[in-house]
Parts: C-alpha cells; sequence; structure tokens
C-alpha cells in the first residue's frame, strides 16, 4: 500500500497477469455478453407474463414481496462474497474465473470496479442468474393461468429476486465511484 491509499493496492504481478489474460479472452468476453442477453431476454418473458396475470387488488401483497425479495437477494449476496473470500479458489477453471478471482482482486484494488465495463460488471454475474431464472421462465411459459394465480406472489418473489441480485456487481461499482459534489 502506497502512501496508504486503497487505489495504489495491487494484486501481485503473477496474479495481474493472470487476471488480465482471463479477462481479455475473446471467449470470456463472448460468453459474458451472450449471458446478458439471454439474462435479459428471460427477465423481458418473466415480468411480461407476471404483469399480463397481475389483479390490481394484490398490489400490496406483490409489493410486500418484492420488498422481501430484495432484503434476501442482499443477505445472499452478502453470504456468496463472505465464502468466496473465506473458501478461496478452487482448482475449476470456471468457478476460479467467476466467482473467486474477481472477489480476490477486487480486495487488493478496490476501485478496479470502476474502471471495468459493462460486459465485464455484468457477466459473469448474468451467468449465474440466467441459470436460477430459466426454471421460473419456464414455469410461467407453461402453467395454465389458474396455475400462475395459485402461484403467483412465489413467482414474483423469486423472478424479482433473481432480477435485483443481477444488481449486486453494478451498484457495488457505484458505491466504490467517488465523484465530486458540486
Amino acid at each position: 500500500m502506497m502512501n496508504g491509499k486503497p487505489s495504489d493496492m495491487h494484486l501481485d504481478s503473477d496474479k495481474e497477469k493472470e487476471f488480465q489474460k482471463i479477462e481479455l479472452k475473446k471467449g470470456i468476453r463472448i460468453r459474458g455478453a451472450s449471458a446478458i442477453i439471454v439474462f435479459f431476454g428471460l427477465n423481458v418473458t418473466a415480468f411480461s407474463i407476471l404483469l399480463k396475470h397481475m389483479e390490481v387488488e394484490r398490489l400490496p401483497a406483490i409489493l410486500l414481496t418484492v420488498f422481501v425479495a430484495m432484503v434476501i437477494s442482499d443477505f445472499i449476496s452478502g453470504c456468496v462474497h463472505w465464502f468466496t473470500e473465506a473458501w478461496g479458489p478452487v482448482n475449476n477453471p470456471i468457478i476460479e474465473t467467476t466467482l473467486f478471482l474477481p472477489f480476490q482482486d477486487h480486495h487488493a484494488d478496490p476501485l478496479r470496479c470502476t474502471r471495468i465495463d459493462f460486459i465485464t460488471t455484468w457477466g459473469d454475474l448474468c451467468i449465474i442468474t440466467s441459470s436460477v431464472m430459466m426454471p421460473f421462465v419456464l414455469m410461467l411459459l407453461t402453467f395454465s393461468p389458474e396455475n400462475i394465480q395459485n402461484w403467483y406472489l412465489f413467482l414474483v418473489f423469486w423472478t424479482s429476486g433473481i432480477a435485483i441480485s443481477s444488481t449486486t456487481n453494478q451498484v457495488h461499482k457505484w458505491s466504490h465511484t467517488h465523484t465530486a459534489v458540486p
């Protein structure tokens, strides 16, 4: 740490080089961009169906469900953050590059997340959230209108919780963005 500033902290040169290689690989960029497109497509599909079947008289329960999903999503993202720090990298290239390396790099250079682009910020998390969102979208696409109504709050909870959790990296990035107050 030079001059006591967090922005002066960096991973050792071998880890930094390793992370740069991973980030710059074309396949990983394509994977991230594809995951973002799939995730946003799943969200548009899910929320369109939920909106189509929404009953206005249930709005207070729906808003409460979304709030509870937001709180639980925040807690779960905190647990994932703790897990990646406490249990470190594993010998699995996908899990290591998707979860562990970005978290470890963030602690060596906390402001690095402010210097990365949209695909890097959203891509890996969209891989995870898309795979979790897919079963709920399939339920919405295959359930009868009566089943959607019976399971409505459950589906709202999961789809909104997953959508909210997908913003974790972006919100964290914003929290590290320091701008001058006018």
